[in-house]
């Protein structure tokens, strides 16, 4: 009847909202801000969703944890300035971050060596350290995905087992999701990233309750696409979409980012009318007479 979740990256996220919908009492307890590895206005559309279905703790983490058999989990948490609250709970999700799990695996002794963190070493072509040993997955610490692991699988199936000399692997440019409602589907550098990294950045967005895309028909009131490009050359840095069909929608710009595509590229495009991609032309079209905020 009540969950808690102490965490709040996307397995906190995807996890809670499961149990919110099949009619959980759900209480989050966060230490700094949802999602903080996504875009930060990805990040703040669920946060604000999650807030209004939700009970979401900011700026708290559990001091200690008690359970009973009567009264369940019983969490004692510390909040900002030192204040104290207490939650209950029937059932409790830890979900603050992954280990690997290779201490167990005695891997030294075949000559496989992990690195600081405990995942497997391997080179661009997925070889370990010892001979004829290949690792892929979450276990080797790139990409936590099952979209990633295939890819990785795929390509070890052509080099290794059918001799295919292709080179290292390229992943190019590796999307994600999360899979809460609203959604989130996001492909590339973030807009701090972005800037971070030097680049000159433009910002393109477009809400999914404008009227001229699908998202009036179906009466969303929720959801976004965020563009990211670099100033100049019009090149997509990033892209990140909020809303119905998000991992769907962004789909679009993993094609448009693998071959290096710019504004132009997206301008020229035909979309389907009534078609919630529309919502990624609505966004550039300020591209074309300058119309953009930065």
């Amino acid at each position: 009847r009540r969950l808690a979740v102490v965490g709040s990256g996307f397995i906190a996220a995807e996890l809670g909202h499961a149990y919110g919908a099949l009619g959980s009492q759900v209480t989050f307890l966060v230490r700094s801000r949802f999602l903080k590895s996504e875009d930060p206005d990805a990040a703040a559309a669920v946060e604000r969703v999650f807030r209004q279905r939700h009970q979401v703790l900011l700026g708290v983490h559990p001091v200690s944890i008690s359970h009973d058999a009567d009264r369940g989990f019983t969490l004692l948490c510390e909040g900002p300035a030192g204040a104290r609250e207490t939650v209950e709970a029937d059932a409790l999700l830890i979900a603050t971050g992954v280990q690997p799990c290779t201490g167990a695996l005695n891997l030294a002794a075949a000559g496989v060596a992990c690195d600081a963190r405990g995942y497997i070493r391997t080179d661009s072509r997925l070889r370990t350290t010892a001979e004829g040993v290949w690792a892929l997955g979450d276990i080797i610490g790139r990409h936590a995905y099952r979209h990633t692991a295939n890819v990785e699988a795929e390509y070890l199936e052509r080099t290794v087992l059918l001799g295919k000399d292709e080179g290292p692997l390229d992943y190019g440019p590796v999307p994600h999701a999360v899979f809460t409602r609203p959604e989130i589907g996001a492909v590339g550098l973030t807009e701090p990233q972005a800037r971070a990294a030097g680049y000159g950045v433009v910002v393109f967005r477009s809400d999914y309750a404008d009227a001229s895309n699908a998202g009036l028909a179906r009466g969303l009131e929720e959801g976004f696409v965020k563009i990211i490009v670099e100033r100049g050359t019009g090149r997509v840095l990033g892209a990140h979409v909020v809303g119905e069909e998000a991992a769907s929608v962004v789909h679009l710009f993993i094609v448009l980012m693998k071959k290096r595509g710019t504004l132009k590229d997206l301008r020229e495009l035909i979309f389907i009318h009534p078609a919630l991609p529309e919502v990624v032309r609505d966004a550039i079209r300020g591209a074309a007479v300058g119309e953009a905020h930065t």
